[in-house]
């Protein structure tokens, strides 16, 4: 595999899960075309490090769940695979396989390496235990809270600026 160039820029799965979630994507196709575009950019430069952070989690002993529940929290609930019914595992061998095909337009002979194996035990400890520690509460239901609309025109100075905006005047002054 060639080495990606220094991109300046957030590359692989934390900047995939930005993409994700900015605009919101919200089916299964939508989200891997997001995959798709991203693993193209920079000539498919993204494409090598995307592989690299999914072969990374394909060959760690974090279960499918495990790797929805990250996936879940580093979408910020934007793109829940369980809701999709799509399995964690699953997920990352499609965007490893988006990936080994955009490298292939390039290098017809590429070749997928082993996964780096993390040396690091306080590290995959460390992760294992903030698994641990979030899954609980990214797998309860999200808590229903008002809308900002509903909180600004419940204040009563609020109200009255809302009603009173297009005359500018009254308690508030309005854009």
């Amino acid at each position: 595999m060639r080495p990606h160039r220094h991109l300046g820029a957030d590359i692989g799965l934390s900047g995939l899960i930005k993409w994700i979630r900015y605009p919101r994507v919200n089916s299964e196709a939508a989200g891997l075309d997001v995959v798709t575009s991203v693993a193209d950019r920079f000539d498919g430069a993204f494409a090598h490090q995307l592989l690299q952070d999914c072969l990374v989690l394909l060959d760690s002993p974090l279960s499918s769940r495990d790797i929805e529940i990250l996936w879940l929290a580093g979408t910020f609930r934007e793109f829940d695979l369980e809701r999709l019914g799509i399995d964690g595992r699953v997920w990352l061998r499609r965007i490893a396989d988006i990936c080994i095909d955009r490298i292939r337009r390039d290098d017809l002979s590429f070749t997928p390496a082993a996964a780096a194996t993390v040396v690091d035990e306080a590290m995959r400890e460390a992760v294992r235990a903030e698994v641990r520690s979030v899954g609980p509460a990214w797998s309860r239901p999200r808590p229903t809270t008002p809308t900002v609309r509903s909180m600004v025109s419940s204040r009563p100075c609020n109200r009255q600026w809302t009603s009173m905006r297009t005359s500018r005047s009254g308690c508030c002054s309005g854009p």
